[in-house]
């Protein structure tokens, strides 16, 4: 994947439709798109498209490092990663494919 780092306070935009998938005015909430394939936290995976169910599978050494874990994914297309400012330093983790 094409790894990408966002400001914590970006709004989180699909790279391929624009469509905005998480507002930093809206707080939490979040909606995915069609490209979307995952949305996980250093706490685990919120959400992955049922298409890459099976190529999104975690080994308990996997699971401990999402960040590590998703930068590496054999996927063509992007990651975005947020990480919310110290002393928590919480990563947010977001996949996109165009098709």
């Amino acid at each position: 994947m094409n790894n990408i780092e966002l400001n914590h306070d970006e709004d989180i935009i699909c790279p391929y439709c624009n469509e905005v998938l998480a507002s930093v005015a809206q707080g939490e909430d979040f909606q995915v798109c069609k490209h979307t394939v995952f949305v996980a936290s250093d706490y685990g995976f919120e959400y992955i498209r049922e298409d890459f169910k099976d190529i999104i599978e975690l080994s308990e050494k996997d699971y401990i490092n999402i960040g590590s874990f998703t930068k590496n994914l054999n996927i063509d297309g992007v990651k975005f990663a947020q990480y919310s400012p110290g002393p928590g330093w919480l990563g947010v983790y977001w996949g996109f494919v165009k098709h």
